[in-house]
């Protein structure tokens, strides 16, 4: 393992490290002068450590350092995390609330498994709280500690009243017992009634003494968070509010909050096609060329005429697309794998607003009203734009597929293969998007890396003509 000394305003360092032993790197050579405790810091070869040297480094072959990462000689340094998902198992946490929650919750456990199989070290702990909690840990864990976990979440049959404190405390005693400071911690409440009078500010005196967690608390079918907010020390100032039983929108929710260093972007999929999730950096407007495949009838017979093999003008899209982290870039060479090039297709989101809402949306409907007549008269009879995407609020998407377009009113009525599973309210409709099957332009995407961690690519996309496209 490489790694490099730093010092502000002086030129990076770099020595060869042997051996490990607890926090002290033996290196393969001697250093050629003296380091200031705490004025250097180490970094990896790959990505940035920030460890701190604990004491002043003498010109020899042996370095003390103080750092929380998971190393071995020869590998790069993994900084260790640690998650704790608290569920509030209240009077109301039964039937389809109960299993959506839960499914929700192994959903997320999921994409937490994908990531520690990239290498990540994660400690987890989950809790079911009501007066009393119950917790099952597993440090360092793997897939296979994931599964088991989600085997003892499904066997807990306690209900009662809900006391943040009590959850509260297992959170602390799990986090106090793992690595210490430098560590990415999260908590994540779920709570679905109001807790036991005091437990609140119990619980958020309990979460102050918590070094470096960050506390996200989320309510199911809950309006009131005056007691969840304090017990949230994220920089968002509202509490999430997820539709009882929406198991979709409590997994986004979830994964959204703990990001990209706990989670792996799972591949999501709807009507057995992936959906695109890199979107274009808009400093680089995207280009798209048209064109629409003509074929002479009848060449030197007469007037000439014109056959359209294909029924839709083809557009190949070319967007500039900027990956933020090592993780992003991982999800997009995964992304290219799983597509196998151009053999694969996928859904693609426009991302903008194409269509906009005229009516809030109804549980059990299958419908879908939009604005204006535009709709009906120009995709009524379109085998490109046969699903869409609804942004919400909350940061939450809906998928759907079309099967007709008529006309309703000065309105265009569009009807859906699935019904909605939830009820959505017009005000919480950021946009809606067409979603049409895709397939990428070129077998080749070139990478080009700004940083060690920040890179960019050209994405060049063409629409595919499908009628399949049911849920």
């Amino acid at each position: 393992m490489i790694v490099f000394l730093r010092e502000a305003g002086e030129r990076p360092v770099a020595a060869h490290v042997l051996a490990i032993s607890g926090h002290t790197l033996t290196l393969a050579a001697p250093l050629d002068r003296e380091w200031d405790a705490g004025s250097a810091v180490i970094a990896g070869s790959v990505g940035f450590l920030g460890a701190e040297i604990s004491g002043t480094a003498p010109s020899d072959d042996v370095l003390a350092a103080t750092f929380d990462f998971s190393v071995e000689p020869g590998s790069e340094p993994r900084r260790a995390r640690a998650l704790c998902i608290a569920i509030g198992m209240s009077p109301t946490m039964t039937g389809a609330r109960r299993t959506a929650a839960f499914s929700a919750i192994a959903t997320a456990l999921d994409q937490v498994a994908a990531r520690i199989e990239t290498g990540a070290r994660i400690d987890l702990c989950l809790v079911t709280y009501n007066t009393d909690a119950s917790s099952i840990v597993r440090r360092k864990a793997s897939r296979t500690d994931v599964e088991d976990m989600v085997d003892w979440l499904s066997s807990q049959p306690g209900i009662g009243s809900l006391d943040f404190d009590a959850a509260f405390a297992a959170a602390q005693t799990f986090f106090d017992a793992g690595p210490g400071a430098g560590v990415d911690k999260a908590l994540i409440l779920l709570s679905d009634t109001l807790p036991l009078s005091g437990s609140d500010d119990a619980a958020a005196e309990r979460l102050s003494a918590m070094v470096d967690v960050r506390s996200h608390a989320i309510n199911i079918a809950l309006d009131d968070f005056t007691a969840a907010s304090k017990v949230d020390n994220t920089p968002v100032d509202t509490i999430p509010i997820v539709p009882s039983g929406d198991t979709e929108a409590l997994s986004q929710t979830i994964t959204r909050a703990l990001g990209r260093s706990m989670c792996a972007r799972a591949a999501i999929r709807f009507a057995g096609r992936e959906v695109c999730m890199f979107r274009p950096n808009w400093r680089s407007a995207a280009a798209v060329r048209f064109g629409w495949s003509a074929e002479f009838v009848d060449f030197n017979h007469g007037t000439r005429d014109y056959a359209f093999p294909i029924r839709f003008p083809s557009g190949t899209r070319r967007m500039l697309i900027s990956l933020g982290s090592r993780e992003e870039i991982e999800d997009f060479f995964d992304f290219l794998d799983r597509l196998r090039g151009r053999q694969g297709e996928f859904l693609l989101p426009s991302g903008e607003t194409d269509l906009v809402a005229a009516e809030s949306v109804t549980i059990g409907s299958s419908s879908l009203l939009v604005e204006g007549s535009g709709a009906f008269r120009d995709y009524a009879q379109s085998t490109v734009y046969t699903a869409l995407c609804l942004t919400l609020t909350d940061g939450t998407v809906r998928y759907a597929s079309i099967t007709g377009i008529a006309q309703d009113g000065q309105n265009s009525r569009i009807t859906l293969s699935q019904p909605w599973q939830g009820s959505i309210a017009l005000s919480a409709i950021v946009r809606i998007s067409w979603m049409p099957v895709c397939r990428l332009g070129s077998d080749l995407a070139r990478i080009d890396f700004l940083t060690d961690t920040v890179a960019e690519t050209e994405l060049a996309i063409m629409p595919l003509e499908t009628e399949d496209v049911a849920a």
